[in-house]
């Protein structure tokens, strides 16, 4: 029987969930390296994507890019509502002449 739980005790990579993409390592049901854990809103391991990216969850979008999140009716890493991309980043989009 596997273990669907993050950090759960194994022995062997079938004791964890290959469903939510757990391994076995150093006896602890973990993501595998590069992959983040998330629990809301959806619960398993999950890999960093960059801006435009494919994504499932907004954490796979902040991780590699803060002000973003996953657009529902894409499925891709997008600037947050007042924010745009600015070749590198999603930066704030000013409402009046901006100066610096």
């Amino acid at each position: 029987m596997f273990s669907d739980s993050f950090m759960a005790p194994c022995t062997i990579e079938e004791d964890c969930d290959a469903g939510i993409r757990l391994i076995c390592q150093g006896g602890r049901c973990i993501c595998k390296q590069g992959d983040l854990f998330i629990e809301w809103p959806k619960y398993g391991c999950f890999s960093k994507v960059h801006m435009f990216g494919q994504c499932e969850v907004s954490g796979q979008c902040v991780a590699m890019n803060s002000n973003t999140y996953c657009n529902p009716d894409n499925g891709r890493c997008t600037c947050s509502p007042n924010y745009f991309y600015n070749g590198r980043e999603c930066i704030l989009r000013c409402k009046h002449p901006c100066f610096s």
